[in-house]
């Protein structure tokens, strides 16, 4: 088994240990630069900064970022919603669970902003980039669950489409999330 870590810069080759995500993106960035694509599959609660991290990756590592709540709201919703239809969710999970490591196989890095709530989820991405060669880092966004319901809130306002998140709803939703294994090697980004 293998011993429960963070990642620091020399375990990724990457310039530091620890990233705090800062409103200077260049500063807080781990991109791996190797010969074979990459997987960044970006991990979090709601309101954590998962998707702010994820443009800033993204930018920072040439990669494509993917996202299954936008791609949910712009297909699904019109306005903020409350309302996610299960199947709906399934089958955009499946078609991207097909398109992601297609990207990779062809030498595309990709950002997954999926936010990995289960481990099966987080097994599944290692899996199905290993199948084509690539390889896999694993980020932990995380930040104090005040700040992350405050977050969520503000963004219920903004209008647009979007998830509407209740104080309820997210205290509800955690019940879902499922942290880390101790045995899974991850770069904690604190926001």
């Amino acid at each position: 088994m293998m011993t429960p870590h963070v990642h620091q810069a020399a375990d990724l080759g990457f310039v530091h240990g620890r990233v705090s995500l800062c409103e200077e993106p260049a500063l807080l960035l781990f991109v791996h630069h190797g010969s074979v694509a990459t997987a960044y599959l970006v991990h979090g609660f709601l309101g954590a900064g998962k998707t702010t991290f994820a443009e800033a990756l993204a930018q920072s590592s040439g990669g494509i970022r993917l996202s299954l709540d936008e791609w949910y709201l712009r297909l699904f919703a019109d306005a903020p919603t409350e309302h996610l239809d299960a199947a709906s969710w399934k089958r955009l999970d499946a078609m991207m669970a097909d398109m992601w490591p297609q990207m990779l196989r062809s030498g595309v890095d990709v950002v997954l902003d999926f936010g990995f709530w289960t481990r099966p989820s987080r097994d599944r991405a290692r899996s199905a980039a290993a199948a084509v060669g690539a390889d896999t880092i694993l980020y932990l966004v995380t930040c104090d669950d005040a700040v992350a319901l405050g977050r969520c809130l503000a963004r219920n306002s903004l209008g647009g489409p979007s998830f509407i998140i209740t104080p309820a709803g997210f205290e509800e939703m955690r019940s879902r999330f499922e942290p880390l294994g101790h045995d899974e090697a991850h770069v904690l980004v604190e926001t």
